[in-house]
């Protein structure tokens, strides 16, 4: 039990109606999980409005409840706290239930359109290589030695991430690599959090159904910096066109800027791609940095990841990691599950699987797939199976038919996530992006798994398969029902081995 009188120090309210003396026995912002004495916080969600279930709250037992306005009919047994923001409050009151946890915990925040679950993972070996006990919270989920957990959202609500901040810290994590999305910015899900540093990998088109342009996009991902003390670290990548007006507001003192141009604090240099290797090195020109260069081995593939890396380095050299962990790290690093994952067939093709579900990202997975086959000097073909996702940004459906049959030799348009909405619609957004000419070569097969089929039979030896949208995921949304489905468990049916 905790006393209300506590809260109400902390959240400074405008207006409270009833005994403000007593105590509460648990916080919950779903009224279905209130009990007697809970106390009840009405936050406004994206489909419903919590303040619609106060009084369901009541019935279950709520005793205060934390609300930006008074329902019409007023409990006498129950304390109402006005505030101006409950998802501010919500926050506050859980940092407070879970006795500050993040306090104890060095946490780096990532966002960004891609590279997020990479680079958090990436940070993850390389403090375990450096004799840490890191811990990982994003897209995949929670985990930790000895703990993991699966994931809603790639970031939770403020109430579950406290939660999760208390859990780690009694195991004696010391260091959080942490997504966070532009979501959980906008709605202050991560208000309250103790960010050691942060980290912006990049910015293109992506929930605009949900910020409505780039602009404000770029707003919700600046707030990550604004919230920053002026002691933390910032590492971005600096060839994004977004980087500064990311970064407008931050009282951040040490900001690394990583990239390609010779301006950078940390330049990328001398890459190369193959198969199986890409190299790169890492030129300091700031002299906060020890080493003045500093060279690369991994098993990821493409220019992007090279930036992942390069970002994810450069964070943990500015925290203070020796250069032979990070290198020895970087190299031993496997990569993440649905993100570039190579599945090689029997008839000699390769399938590679990746997240891509964004313009951007899936013009980079198709760039990296032709840069392999042009490295390795094979005559192999581009074959490119994607779909979109429904009830999402609708914009980027003709946009990403048009990068495909641009980049791709062979485009198989199939469903993703149709969710709720028509997948023959969305099919059909997709291909209305795509020129006479393009149209071509594209094929549209709804069925997921006939779609990878197809793209298997049409495959030869040393062709390519990306298969894009859908990664680790190992569900298909139809309708409002969750199917199993794996791109990489269709693809390993026609006698795949993964190396």
């Amino acid at each position: 039990m905790k006393e209300i009188k506590e809260i109400i120090e902390l959240l400074q309210p405008k207006q409270i109606v009833g005994n403000a003396i007593g105590s509460f026995s648990s916080v919950c912002y779903n009224s279905l999980k209130c009990e007697p004495y809970s106390l009840f916080v009405a936050i406004a969600g994206t489909k419903a409005d919590g303040h619609d279930f106060i009084e369901q709250a009541i019935m279950r037992g709520a005793k205060f409840i934390i609300c930006e306005r008074l329902p019409d009919n007023l409990s006498e047994n129950c304390t109402y706290i006005v505030v101006d923001n409950t998802r501010i409050a919500l926050a506050k009151v859980s940092n407070f239930w879970f006795g500050f946890p993040t306090k104890n915990l060095r946490i780096v925040g990532v966002t960004g359109t891609n590279g997020k679950t990479t680079i958090t993972y990436l940070l993850e070996r390389i403090m375990r290589t450096a004799g840490k006990n890191p811990a990982v919270v994003g897209t995949l989920g929670v985990s930790a030695e000895g703990y993991s957990e699966t994931l809603r959202n790639t970031t939770p609500e403020s109430f579950e991430l406290f939660r999760i901040f208390k859990r780690l810290s009694d195991l004696d994590v010391d260091f959080v690599a942490m997504e966070v999305s532009s979501h959980s910015l906008h709605q202050n899900r991560v208000y309250g959090i103790n960010f050691t540093g942060a980290i912006f990998t990049n910015l293109t088109q992506d929930h605009l159904d949900y910020h409505g342009d780039m602009d404000e996009y770029a707003n919700a991902k600046s707030m990550l910096f604004r919230s920053l003390p002026p002691e933390a670290i910032a590492v971005v990548f600096k060839d994004d066109p977004y980087v500064y007006k990311v970064l407008s507001e931050t009282q951040v003192k040490k900001i690394f800027y990583v990239g390609r141009k010779p301006n950078s604090d940390v330049v990328i240099t001398n890459e190369k791609f193959s198969f199986d290797l890409t190299e790169f090195d890492l030129q300091f020109n700031n002299d906060y940095f020890i080493a003045s260069e500093i060279h690369f081995k991994s098993k990821l593939l493409g220019r992007f990841n090279v930036e992942n890396l390069a970002l994810s380095a450069t964070m943990a050299l500015s925290l203070g990691i020796g250069v032979e962990p990070v290198v020895e790290a970087i190299e031993d690093f496997p990569g993440v599950a649905g993100r570039m994952q190579k599945v090689f067939l029997d008839n000699g093709a390769l399938g590679i699987v990746d997240y891509a579900h964004t313009p951007d990202a899936l013009k980079k997975a198709l760039e990296t797939c032709r840069d392999l086959l042009i490295s390795a000097n094979l005559p192999g073909r581009l074959i490119c199976v994607f779909g979109c996702g429904g009830e999402r940004d609708a914009e980027k459906r003709p946009v990403m038919g048009r990068i495909a049959s641009e980049l791709a030799d062979f485009v198989v348009l199939t469903n993703d996530n149709p969710r709720r909405e028509n997948p023959i619609k969305i099919i059909n957004q997709i291909y209305a992006g795509i020129t006479n000419e393009g149209k071509k070569k594209v094929i549209q097969i709804g069925n997921r798994d006939e779609a990878i089929e197809y793209a298997y039979r049409l495959s030869r030896e040393n062709d390519i398969i990306l298969v894009a949208g859908k990664g680790h995921e190992d569900y298909q949304i139809i309708g409002e029902v969750k199917y199993h489905f794996s791109d990489v468990e269709q693809l390993e049916k026609y006698g795949a081995v993964q190396k």
